[in-house]
């Protein structure tokens, strides 16, 4: 790794891509995602510089569903039926944020090709789809082989090995999962995954009074939870514990 000081980036790679102190992109850019939505949906005063500087870390990561998930929130808001002077000229900045991202976008084929030449019909034997690809359909296969406990943290590995060597035709390491939700079904269960589930809808719903905004975060929710493993993040447990508190305990 090299420590540039406003960022840390891999050694020796083709792309320069911005981890943080997290162990890769995509786990950074759920943490800047979060942040977004805690300064949108949770702050009486939206401080625009930092969602601006959100925005700039999230382009520095150069992660398909970072930028996904950004378009997401942003529309979450502008859902919002809040009509005051405040609210109106945040909406109206995201809406400009927005469009100069798409620009920037497309006018730099580089940028463009690094954020979303992964998914393109050429592109599915890519190592980060094949990964994610793996990380829903194997641990869905498993969960449905062993619904009501799961096969335990001690034999997951193996059986991730195992299940992905009969889906793809390949043994990967277990270190390829890349998707929080289907593994809490794969190792624990049913009862621990539909509580997952649980947590993140009532993260969602404690954001707006509007249906359409609690429908978008818990999309963005879901989304963020796919895209890596978080099970151990002491962060991540917090944050999921939080959204299962009163509303009126969490002003920020």
């Amino acid at each position: 790794m090299y420590n540039l000081g406003v960022c840390v980036v891999f050694a020796g790679l083709e792309y320069v891509r911005n981890t943080s102190i997290f162990r890769e992109p995509g786990v950074f850019m759920i943490y800047l995602n979060i942040a977004i939505i805690l300064e949108l949906f949770f702050k009486k005063e939206i401080n625009k510089k930092n969602i601006f500087v959100f925005v700039i870390a999230i382009f520095s990561t150069f992660s398909t569903a970072a930028f996904i998930t950004l378009a997401a929130i942003f529309i979450a808001y502008l859902f919002t039926k809040n009509t005051n002077i405040s609210v109106l000229k945040t909406k109206s900045f995201l809406i400009i944020t927005f469009v100069m991202a798409i620009v920037v976008l497309l006018s730099y084929s580089g940028l463009y090709d690094m954020v979303f030449s992964k998914i393109g019909k050429d592109n599915v034997g890519d190592g980060s789809s094949l990964a994610r690809g793996v990380s829903v359909f194997a641990n869905l296969n498993m969960f449905f082989d062993h619904y009501l406990v799961g096969v335990g943290i001690k034999n997951y590995p193996a059986a991730f090995g195992k299940y992905t060597l009969d889906l793809v035709g390949i043994s990967m390491d277990v270190g390829n999962n890349t998707n929080t939700i289907t593994t809490v079904f794969a190792v624990y269960g049913i009862f621990f995954g539909v509580l997952l589930f649980y947590m993140l809808f009532s993260l969602a719903k404690k954001t707006s009074n509007s249906f359409m905004v609690r429908i978008f975060l818990f999309l963005v929710l879901i989304m963020l939870y796919s895209n890596e493993d978080l099970r151990y993040s002491l962060m991540s447990a917090t944050f999921l514990m939080w959204g299962m508190t009163s509303r009126k305990e969490i002003a920020i």
